[in-house]
C-alpha cells in the first residue's frame, strides 16, 4: 500500500518544485543572454528530441489499443442472459 504523505512533506515538495521552477527560469534567461549563439543549436536539438518522443508515443498507441481490444474480446464469456439482453434491443 502507498503511504499517505504528511502535510509537511507535501509543503516541502511544493516549495522544492517552486524553487526549481524559479531556478530554471533564471538559468534559461542567463543562457539566453550569455550564449546567444547556442540558441539555434539548442532549438534544433529540442526539435529533434520532441519529434522522436512523439514518434515513439505514436508507435506505442496502436499496439496498445489493439491489445486492449483483443484482451477485452477474449474475456467475453458465453452467457445466456447477455444473449437475451442483446436480442431485445
Amino acid at each position: 500500500m502507498a503511504a499517505v504523505a504528511s502535510p509537511t512533506n507535501t509543503k516541502r515538495r511544493t516549495y522544492a518544485i517552486l524553487i526549481a521552477l524559479v531556478l530554471g527560469i533564471l538559468c534559461g534567461l542567463a543562457v539566453h543572454d550569455l550564449f546567444p549563439a547556442y540558441i539555434s543549436a539548442a532549438h534544433q536539438v529540442a526539435t529533434l528530441l520532441t519529434g522522436l518522443f512523439l514518434r515513439l508515443i505514436r508507435m506505442i498507441i496502436a499496439p496498445l489499443v489493439f491489445a486492449t481490444l483483443v484482451s477485452g474480446i477474449g474475456k467475453l464469456e458465453h452467457n445466456p442472459i447477455s444473449l437475451v439482453h442483446i436480442q431485445r434491443r
